[in-house]
C-alpha cells in the first residue's frame, strides 16, 4: 500500500510539473507558443488579405470590360438600324448577295 501511494504520489507530482510548465513556471515555452500562435494568425490573416484584393481588383477590371463592351454593343446596334433604315444600301446587298433584280429588270451574267 504504502508503495502503491509513493507511486501515485510519483505520478501527481509529473503531472504537477508538466502543468507548471505551461502556468508560468517556464516562461520561454509560454512565450514561444503565444509567438507560433499569433505567427500562424499573421500568416493566414496576410495569405486571406491578399486573396481579397487580387479578387477585387479582378472584379474591378471586369466592371470596366464589362462597360467598355456595353459601349461597344450600343455602335453595333446604331450600325445595324443604320443599315437597315439605308434602303440603298439593303438593295445592294440584296443584288450582290442573293441575286435579287427589281421588277421588269433583266440580268445579264458575264463570265470572266
Amino acid at each position: 500500500m504504502v508503495q502503491s501511494l509513493q507511486a501515485l504520489g510519483g505520478k501527481v507530482m509529473s503531472a504537477w510539473k508538466v502543468r507548471n510548465a505551461f502556468s508560468g513556471k517556464s516562461p520561454d515555452i509560454k512565450k514561444i507558443f503565444y509567438i507560433v500562435i499569433i505567427a500562424v494568425g499573421a500568416i493566414a490573416l496576410l495569405k486571406n488579405g491578399l486573396t481579397y484584393f487580387n479578387a477585387r481588383a479582378h472584379r474591378d477590371a471586369l466592371k470596366v470590360e464589362i462597360e467598355e463592351l456595353k459601349v461597344k454593343n450600343a455602335e453595333s446596334e446604331k450600325k445595324i438600324k443604320d443599315i437597315y433604315n439605308d434602303k440603298e444600301f439593303v438593295e445592294k446587298k440584296a443584288r450582290e448577295e442573293l441575286g435579287m433584280v427589281k421588277d421588269g429588270e433583266t440580268v445579264i451574267k458575264i463570265k470572266k
